[in-house]
């Protein structure tokens, strides 16, 4: 107790404003997939909070993550596919 009266508590905290850290994803950058099946995959990790939700990306329609299908199932041709992460304080990893 402070000499005037007032009550004090020290609170101490961890702040987090670094995004989760891609570990790896699959397939990879300029891979080439021509049958078989796809497997879609991602990993990362935050060191303080940990990763809260991961949402992949496969040509602009939102997949599940760690989703197999037949890559016949996919069109020929150049594909474009994305990753993000939040941890749980919101920090965005990409």
């Amino acid at each position: 107790m402070a000499a005037n009266g007032d009550r004090r508590k020290e609170v101490r905290f961890a702040t987090d404003n670094t995004g989760p850290q891609i570990s790896s994803i699959s397939p990879a950058d300029g891979s080439t997939v021509s049958s078989g099946r796809v497997e879609v995959t991602v990993a990362a990790h935050d060191a303080v909070s940990n990763v809260a939700s991961t949402t992949a990306v496969l040509d602009g329609t939102k997949i599940p993550v760690r989703d197999s299908f037949p890559a016949e199932d996919i069109p020929a041709g150049k594909r474009g596919s994305r990753a993000r992460w939040l941890d749980i304080g919101s920090s965005r990893g990409c």
